[in-house]
């Protein structure tokens, strides 16, 4: 049997299906319905909802009341000073341009290097030169998005080329290029870069302890489960189910702009656009997935993330859109990542950035036309042109001139470079300028009294933050989220859907944009932004979500556990294993260590039972993102179900040697051995997690890293090295 019998295409429809209410009065509760939710070429999933009043919407006081609750409690618990986070393998997997999303995620991964960590960033083969520039490791993903609405476009090119497919076949063309990005995920994490020793030559063999991927890399938690390793996903844009607002690629019928208050239909986007995109050939290709990397088992979950309480971390200023009541403590918003100029780079490849950066000039025919005079004011006006033919921007530009009438000057720019034959547009009241020039600089000069782009966060963040009011032109569902967003902080203006806008509507747009006192919150704005402050919480966030207690080593709480000792029950590290692995037979007792054991619906579990340090969850309040999932599943016939599995060990790998001499390599065997048998000695008349802090209390730090390995050790070591 199939994952999906009756249909594989985009389109789910019910008539009957209700969403029951979790309050206590559920009976009475007037009920929610999905008439239908379709996944459109434009990377939308536009859904129908039937309300049969105005308070099945509505979500009631004390609901909230129980999350702001919860919130707190949370907070509280983890507001604790964590102790310090053992040395590890972080991967880094992004999505997006270089601008929005990549850029952000290779500033954290600097920061986690310069702590010690080895650090590797997944990513589009053309951002290799840059990120290993900067220090970091690469792997190449085949084919990232380039934004959250591309990758929906993906999805839906290729369930399109599934349908269109033999029986029994998932075709090829879009649906292969998506199963090569499936595909690419699991050696990110688990193998060697194919040219990271020069062009076609493997470079050193790569195991991740810890993964911090974009949401929609959809394989994540599948590679996490066959590690059993802590995952945290990390955005720009905000795709955890909340009351507060829609799911970003979600278009609700009679909802538009966005709802961007409280209400129950929010909350069920999130589990209805997780399915409409997961169901079909997706499904299909993230089984086989998982059989590929040794998971025997299927995961049928559409919002894995959910179930599994998977860590996020998200990058924008949260005043400009707070954190929801209704989001955990696993849930961060830390504020605008960017990422400077010279991070990373070496002091040589920084003294040439340097120089190239002093002698950049803007084109003589830019600074003529805005930077000369203050007045007329200028706008700066970008629109992606993806989904837009040539005929049509042609008339936007037409249109943006007659608007522009004198009164203020255009820089307009688009996000793509187009073609390049055609010749940029330019008149006495607007100036078109070549695509690759850089919008964030732009905005920085004086002259530039507002702007009006194409709506990605970066481009949000880096008008915002130089205090330049917004507006933003496009038609998809995110870039009428993100205009909604910065209308409700009332520094921007509704959205401008180049579509339908007028030469009268687009004179309006300008004159609103330049108002005083939307200029002014813009600039209020401007001061809360801190990326240096944001990095520094994010990746306090990524620590503080690590299972510290599964992750560590019970003989030295520096170093990071990767063998089993089951006789005793003790996590040891390489360099503890590789001390006292004489005194045993290796077949006997040591088996690699996972942390983290995966499985069902709930969140992964220490693969260690009874450890002390695993605290049980505080309850979360009850809400309806599942019944968003199950409206979905049930309109398509399919049951809630997931199972998982534990997988065989794979490859070796070489490693690091440990000791730099014999006399240091005597003295760290002879010492760790003491700190062993003290703990299994311990054993027998008290707690392991007793034995090792009271041990701590005296003495720590006994193991130290570099040289040659014992004989007798060696295999295993490569053994639990690689796992």
């Amino acid at each position: 049997m199939t994952l999906l019998e009756a249909d594989a295409g985009s389109n789910i429809s019910s008539t009957s299906t209700s969403v029951e209410s979790m309050a206590a009065d559920a009976d009475t509760e007037p009920q929610i319905t999905l008439r239908s939710a379709q996944l459109t070429p434009s990377g939308v999933v536009e859904v129908t909802l039937s309300f049969p009043g105005e308070s099945a919407d509505v979500v009631e006081p004390s609901t909230m009341n129980e999350w702001e609750a919860y919130s707190t409690r949370q907070h509280k618990m983890t507001g604790q000073t964590a102790p310090p986070v053992p040395v590890i393998n972080i991967c880094l997997a992004p999505i997006g341009t270089w601008n929005n999303g990549v850029k952000q995620f290779v500033a954290i991964g600097i920061k986690l290097k310069g702590q010690g960590h080895r650090v590797r960033v997944a990513a589009n083969e053309r951002f290799r030169t840059e990120i290993v520039a900067r220090g970091l490791e690469f792997y190449p993903l085949a084919g990232a998005p380039e934004s959250i609405q591309d990758f929906a476009k993906f999805v839906y090119d290729s369930q399109n080329a599934a349908q269109a497919a033999a029986p029994g076949r998932l075709g090829t063309g879009a649906i292969q290029a998506f199963k090569e990005l499936m595909y690419s995920l699991w050696p990110a994490a688990y193998g060697s870069d194919p040219h990271g020793g020069g062009t076609n030559i493997p470079g050193k063999h790569f195991r991740a302890d810890a993964l911090l991927w974009h949401p929609l890399l959809l394989g994540h938690v599948h590679v996490a489960e066959r590690l059993g390793i802590p995952l945290q996903c990390a955005s720009l844009e905000p795709l955890s189910p909340t009351y507060s607002f829609p799911h970003p690629l979600s278009s609700v019928t009679g909802l538009d702009p966005p709802m961007m208050k409280l209400c129950r239909s929010n909350l069920l986007t999130y589990g209805i656009v997780d399915t409409a995109v997961w169901h079909g050939s997706v499904a299909e290709v993230l089984t086989q997935f998982r059989a590929f990397i040794g998971l025997q088992k299927r995961c049928d979950l559409p919002d894995p993330l959910v179930r599994w309480e998977v860590p996020h971390i998200y990058l924008w200023n949260p005043a400009l859109l707070p954190k929801p009541l209704d989001w955990g403590a696993e849930l961060s918003v830390v504020g605008h990542v960017t990422l400077g100029i010279n991070a990373g780079l070496s002091r040589r490849k920084r003294k040439k950035r340097e120089k190239e950066n002093k002698r950049f000039k803007w084109p003589n025919a830019l600074t003529e036309f805005a930077f000369q005079t203050s007045a007329p004011p200028v706008i700066y006006f970008g629109v992606s042109t993806r989904t837009m033919s040539p005929g049509i921007l042609d008339e936007l530009l037409r249109k943006v001139d007659a608007a522009s009438d004198q009164r203020v000057r255009i820089i307009f720019h688009t996000r793509e470079v187009g073609d390049k034959q055609r010749a940029l547009y330019q008149s006495a009241n607007v100036l078109e300028i070549a695509s690759d020039l850089p919008y964030a600089r732009l905005f920085q000069e004086p002259t530039v009294a507002g702007v009006i782009h194409w709506g990605e966060p970066n481009i949000i963040a880096e008008s915002l933050s130089v205090g330049k009011p917004i507006g933003v032109c496009g038609t998809h569902s995110s870039q009428q989220f993100m205009a909604s967003v910065c209308e409700r902080a009332q520094v921007g203006l509704p959205l401008i859907d180049w579509r339908t806008c007028t030469v009268e509507s687009l004179a309006s747009s300008f004159g609103a944009l330049l108002t005083a006192d939307l200029r002014q919150r813009a600039q209020t704005l401007a001061a809360s932004f801190n990326p240096t402050q944001a990095l520094d919480a994010a990746v306090a966030a990524f620590h503080a979500n690590h299972p510290l207690e599964a992750m560590r080593c019970d003989v030295d709480a520096s170093q990071l556990a990767r063998v089993f000792d089951s006789r005793h029950d003790l996590k040891l590290s390489l360099q503890a294993y590789a001390s006292i692995q004489p005194r045993y037979d290796e077949s006997k007792g040591f088996v690699p260590y996972r942390p983290l054991r995966f499985g069902g619906g709930h969140p992964p579990t220490f693969s260690i039972r009874g450890n002390a340090a695993e605290v049980t969850c505080d309850v979360k309040p009850t809400r309806e993102h599942r019944d968003g999932v199950q409206l979905a599943l049930g309109a398509l016939g399919k049951d809630e179900g997931a199972s998982s599995s534990s997988s065989p060990t794979g490859s070796r790998a070489s490693i690091a040697m440990f000791w730099s001499s014999e006399g240091e390599e005597a003295a760290v065997r002879k010492a760790t051995n003491v700190a062993y048998d003290r703990i299994v000695k311990k054993t027998q008349r008290e707690s392991k997690r007793q034995a090792v802090m009271r041990f701590f209390g005296v003495r720590s730090g006994i193991l130290s890293v570099v040289s040659t390995l014992a004989p007798r050790s060696s295999s295993m070591l490569e053994k639990c090295a690689s796992w």
